[in-house]
């Protein structure tokens, strides 16, 4: 299996600072390609021209839920795919709990970027206060089953579980309760879609360590990383205690 590990830059990188990473990120990933999939998802404008780097795998962070038309300022999976876009996260909790998507919105996205045949990051997980309240099952029952209707293309999915506690807290999820939240996800995933090979990623405070306990402890497939990513040098230490754990 060739795991996945994928760098979400979020609203951050100048364009100078962007061409540094690819090409760092991209000497380094010629030597380890054959045991890991490097992502990188970045700001819209830089789209085009860091997939003409033709190694890291180029996503965009989110899409439009409409396909055209009057609707100033949006990015349509279209446009995406027209500049060799990659795939599209969609769902990640920062959409969810700043800008108020919910699970249609999502759907819709999913849908469309289905349509075009481009992969989708899929984003899950629960807030603070619904773990608090024993709600985690059945937030991630939903958010699944509700963002994926009439999905059918399960070979472009990759599902990214990232407890919105966790994300930019420094403080990533223990492990056992990892194991029990990949264990439920795999179960919704095969009760509800009949797939017993999910690709499945851990989001939430990743950093060179606990890489390394992903890899070892879990069966998971990789992770989403986000700050620590954003350096070069910190990204290439991560993709080393990844391999070598």
């Amino acid at each position: 299996m060739k795991y996945i590990l994928a760098s979400n830059w979020k609203a951050n990188f100048t364009f100078e600072e962007a061409k540094i990473w690819f090409e760092s990120i991209g000497s380094k990933y010629n030597e380890v390609r054959n045991e890991v999939r490097i992502i990188a998802a970045v700001p819209y404008v830089y789209v085009h021209y860091l997939s003409s780097y033709g190694i890291v795998d180029v996503f965009a962070q989110n899409v439009s839920h409409v396909k055209q038309g009057a609707f100033t300022g949006e990015v349509t999976v279209s446009m995406l795919k027209s500049v060799n876009c990659k795939g599209c996260i969609v769902g990640h909790s920062e959409r969810r709990h700043i800008f108020g998507e919910n699970d249609d919105i999502i759907n819709k996205k999913i849908l469309s970027l289905q349509e075009n045949s481009m992969e989708i990051i899929f984003c899950i997980g629960e807030k603070l206060e619904e773990r608090k309240e024993g709600k985690t099952k059945e937030v991630l029952f939903n958010q699944i089953v509700n963002g994926l209707k009439d999905f059918e293309r399960f070979d472009l999915l990759i599902v990214a579980y990232e407890p919105v506690w966790a994300i930019g807290t420094g403080v990533p999820i223990e492990i056992p309760d990892l194991i029990d939240a990949e264990n439920f996800i795999r179960k919704i995933f095969k009760d509800n879609f009949n797939i017993d090979n999910l690709t499945l990623l851990y989001g939430g405070s990743v950093d060179k360590e606990f890489v390394k306990k992903i890899k070892q402890e879990t069966t998971m497939n990789g992770a989403l990383i986000g700050s620590a990513s954003w350096k070069p040098d910190g990204f290439i230490q991560i993709i080393d205690n990844f391999i070598n754990a």
